[in-house]
């Protein structure tokens, strides 16, 4: 079995305006021609910083992320993990849903440089040159705003080629900007296209979180096993 789910890779991400964020999320995951769907909900707080993802389908499982800490355990199944990274992190499909919140996609945090823009009709597209350390890896980024929506973001390879496209739609107003609902993802590998569409539902923003949801630790009779990127 993996060891989660819905972890794919870490991603730093910081969001100023968000207290806490409660919101139920649908991902579809495809890959050389499997399908993979879960279902749940996800809990945001911000300070102290704490993410808690509770899925429900296809099986019963918490994924709570604080710090460099990420700790997922499986009720049903009674087995827990412990994964430790010397930095802040996040989960990718979540960055992608809180980025919407900075206005330059909390690229120029990651070391990324304004290379330029343009404006076509109603879209403003904006380009971004990689830092230093990618530069050998990868190329331009592109950002596409309609008003103060993002549409679509695209990264290309050095030669030009496209690496990942992501679009979003169904934006949620808050605090001036806009949350995409919904986010469909592809990726272009030498051996396979990835597709990843998640539909997020009733986000609720700055409400108190439940209880359970502060207070869930591993139970403390559990074995833990260890893991350290």
């Amino acid at each position: 079995m993996a060891v989660t789910v819905l972890l794919l890779g870490l991603w730093i991400v910081q969001v100023y305006a968000l207290e806490t964020l409660q919101v139920s999320f649908n991902r579809t995951y495809v890959q050389v021609g499997r399908t993979e769907e879960v279902s749940g909900t996800l809990y945001y707080r911000a300070r102290p910083e704490r993410t808690v993802v509770r899925v429900e389908e296809p099986l019963k499982q918490w994924m709570v992320l604080e710090g460099g800490r990420l700790e997922i355990f499986y009720p049903e199944e009674r087995r827990a993990f412990r994964i430790l990274s010397k930095h802040p992190t996040n989960l990718p499909f979540f960055q992608a849903f809180l980025g919407a919140l900075k206005e330059d996609y909390g690229l120029r945090k990651s070391g990324y440089a304004l290379l330029g823009h343009e404006v076509r009709g109603d879209t403003l597209l904006t380009y971004w040159n990689p830092p230093k350390k990618l530069k050998k890896a990868l190329g331009r980024f592109t950002l596409a705003y309609v008003g103060d929506k993002i549409i679509r973001a695209e990264l290309r390879g050095l030669r030009g080629e496209l690496l990942s496209r992501v679009l979003y739609g169904d934006h949620f107003p808050y605090a001036g900007a806009f949350l995409p609902l919904h986010i469909f993802t592809v990726r272009y590998t030498r051996s396979d296209t990835i597709y990843e569409e998640i539909t997020y539902r009733e986000p609720k923003c700055d409400f108190p979180l439940p209880e359970e949801v502060l207070q869930f630790r591993i139970p403390d009779d559990m074995e833990v096993e260890e893991v350290c990127w």
